[in-house]
């Protein structure tokens, strides 16, 4: 009895403690777990077709961070929930799937799911896989001397790879660059063309490498190198750029002047135009930040680049436009493209001793007397680029070069000589000819100018000034001496039938102190101040004609230069006499020896230009239109148009930065080139038309 009573006590204390223990055990807590997917950087374009390569779908997986179940979801939203997922930490991942079912981007997180905390944000940061590139640069290459192209490659969506720096191999006139396995993403490409040492032209492009794919292209680099008026301006919506964008502010056929600022802006066409950075590069050099640029391109062609970087991944873009600047002073008169120093110049060699001449090619032979190097020297886009140079023996107090001939002529100071040189255009090169053949000399008087003029021309001689006498001959005598024509025997050195030599030998008391020729070879005259004494020599057909004046008042004279004849056929030359131009005339069929000239009209010289002058050199252009006057006293070069009656008239000044001393003009008309006195070396651009 004692037993079954304590079994029936037991039985019900633990279905008692049974009761207690269930009751106090709470059921599973669960949360709906919501998962949105970052907006600001899920989306990725590509200009072909945008939508090929836009987000359309995404793919979400969930998972406990201890494993288990994968919940998983394909949805077009860019939110989407788990229903009763267990309280806990969990691991996500989202991917972006392109209509075509492409994945194009992913992105994960680690998200602690509460009763409170519910929502979960996956920023879709990488994109997905790797492409390749191809791209090929292209130019002119009858403008490019010893070609190369810099490109560096770089990252914008931070992508794991370093910046990739190459010179490229160039084939002509092309040169490729190849890449293969770069991460998905944006990118900017930088190229810059050289020509030796010299950038002439460059860009900067927005691209977008995509999965599995091969991004191609052409880069045309747009080069001119005598631009001499507003060129036609065009858009080129690049084909890699994401963001749809435009310049504005610089339109097709607008007339860009490359002294005046412009200001371009930036206008995005896109839906989603959100910012995050604004780079504007003018050849690929970058110029500002911001939706607006202001800049002042020099002269040349050029390209102008703007690359927009979203706050999307891989939403980077650009746009390109090409433009030229020009030179948009009146037609005919120069204006500063550059001035150059030493330091700009690879080899290039400046001082206050130099000599110059355009060579036939158009290169420029500038002779540095401090160093004792002659340099032949191309211009590109109003940059000057050393091909060749050779050191001298001597010092050279002149220099011309004699079109056709492919001769040049220095006056040596050393040995008062006019020695010969050859000009090879292959090589960019001078050979001096050796021998008596190669030399005019006289020992005891020293040289003022020597004068080349172009075989081509009427009047096919080349000029050589010493201090008292000048020699005068055709290139069979003064160029290539024979040995019947000894260069002592100066007799022999003038047309033959020409007796004007007799008749001034003795003559000039003091030294030949103004010489020029005009540029098509027709007249030339030679005054000395100090006698009043005139020669000019005009061509009639195949006839020279040598006619002489006496008794003019040159005292205060600086420079001359022979005029187109006048309507009634009379030759004409100018001076610079003090602040005055003063034109004097004379019949050209008067063959009278010593007949006066007499001055055409009154002094020229406009109030506009002040006073003090001091007028160093008169010019004229290669077709004998417009009249430049190089004036120390205000660092300017006046600008005068000629008519084809032979008369002048004042268009405006230059305003140079330094005190010239020398001009010369290019061959075709397009380049001034003007040194100064300290050694300053200025491109001047001149619209031809």
């Amino acid at each position: 009895m004692q037993k079954k009573f304590r079994k029936m006590v037991f039985l019900p204390l633990f279905l008692a403690a049974l009761f207690m223990m269930t009751a106090c055990e709470e059921p599973q807590q669960t949360a709906d777990l919501e998962i949105r997917l970052d907006e600001t950087t899920d989306r990725t374009l590509a200009p072909k077709d945008p939508e090929e390569f836009r987000v359309t779908s995404y793919h979400v997986e969930c998972q406990h961070v201890s494993g288990g179940t994968v919940h998983q979801v394909d949805s077009t939203r860019k939110s989407v929930v788990f229903n009763g997922l267990a309280i806990g930490r969990y691991n996500i991942t989202a991917t972006g799937k392109a209509a075509s079912g492409q994945e194009i981007v992913r992105g994960s997180t680690t998200f602690d799911l509460s009763g409170d905390n519910t929502t979960a944000i996956v920023r879709l940061n990488e994109l997905i896989g790797t492409g390749d590139i191809n791209m090929t640069f292209s130019w002119k290459d009858d403008i490019v001397d010893s070609p190369s192209v810099e490109i560096e490659l770089s990252p914008v969506d931070s992508q794991k790879v370093d910046p990739v720096k190459k010179t490229l191999q160039v084939s002509g006139s092309t040169a490729q660059f190849s890449q293969t396995g770069l991460p998905c993403g944006s990118y900017t490409l930088r190229a810059r063309l050289y020509s030796g040492s010299t950038v002439v032209a460059g860009c900067l492009e927005a691209l977008r490498i995509d999965k599995d794919a091969t991004l191609t292209g052409t880069i045309n680099f747009n080069l001119d190198e005598l631009p001499s008026s507003a060129g036609q301006i065009t858009i080129d919506d690049n084909a890699g750029t994401p963001v749809i964008c435009r310049i504005t502010g610089i339109e097709d056929g607008d007339t860009v002047d490359s002294r005046e600022t412009v200001t371009a802006a930036l206008e995005i066409s896109s839906a989603d135009s959100s910012i995050m950075t604004v780079s504007w590069y003018l050849d690929g050099e970058k110029i500002g930040t911001g939706e607006s640029v202001s800049f002042t391109p020099p002269p040349g062609q050029h390209r102008l680049d703007v690359v927009v970087i979203p706050d999307k991944l891989g939403a980077t873009g650009s746009t390109a436009i090409s433009f030229e600047a020009a030179l948009m002073g009146s037609t005919g008169v120069p204006v500063t493209g550059a001035v150059i120093s030493e330091d700009e110049v690879e080899n290039l060699y400046l001082s206050s001793s130099m000599e110059m001449t355009f060579l036939e090619d158009g290169r420029l032979l500038l002779i540095d007397n401090s160093e004792r190097k002659a340099q032949i020297i191309s211009i590109k886009n109003n940059m000057l680029e050393v091909e060749n140079f050779q050191t001298l023996e001597s010092q050279i107090s002149a220099v011309t070069a004699v079109g056709g001939l492919d001769k040049v002529v220095m006056a040596d100071s050393d040995t008062s000589e006019a020695v010969v040189w050859t000009y090879n255009k292959g090589t960019a090169a001078l050979k001096k000819e050796y021998g008596n053949n190669s030399v005019v000399a006289d020992s005891d008087r020293t040289f003022i100018d020597v004068y080349g003029l172009s075989s081509t021309s009427a009047l096919d001689e080349c000029f050589t000034v010493f201090g008292r006498i000048m020699l005068l001959g055709d290139p069979s005598k003064t160029m290539n001496l024979s040995a019947s024509h000894s260069a002592a025997d100066k007799a022999d050195l003038y047309p033959e039938g020409s007796n004007w030599f007799n008749q001034l030998d003795g003559t000039f008391s003091g030294t030949f102190d103004l010489f020029a020729a005009s540029p098509s070879g027709i007249d030339a005259v030679l005054i000395d101040r100090d006698t009043g004494l005139t020669v000019f020599w005009a061509v009639d057909g195949s006839r020279t004609r040598v006619l002489i004046g006496e008794g003019m008042d040159y005292s205060d004279a600086t420079a001359a230069v022979p005029l187109p004849a006048s309507a009634s056929q009379n030759i004409r030359f100018i001076v610079a006499d003090g602040d005055k131009l003063r034109i004097f005339e004379r019949e050209r069929t008067n063959t009278t020896n010593r007949t006066p000239f007499s001055q055409a009209g009154s002094d020229i010289r406009r109030t506009a230009e002040g006073s003090g002058l001091d007028t160093v050199q008169l010019l004229l252009s290669n077709d004998e239109a417009f009249l430049y006057a190089l004036n120390q006293g205000n660092d300017t070069i006046s600008t005068f148009s000629v008519s084809s009656r032979g008369e002048i008239a004042f268009i405006e000044a230059t305003q140079l930065d330094f005190t010239p001393q020398e001009a010369c003009i290019s061959p075709n008309g397009g380049y001034m080139i003007v040194r100064g006195t300290g050694g300053e070396l200025a491109v001047m651009r001149i619209r031809l038309s």
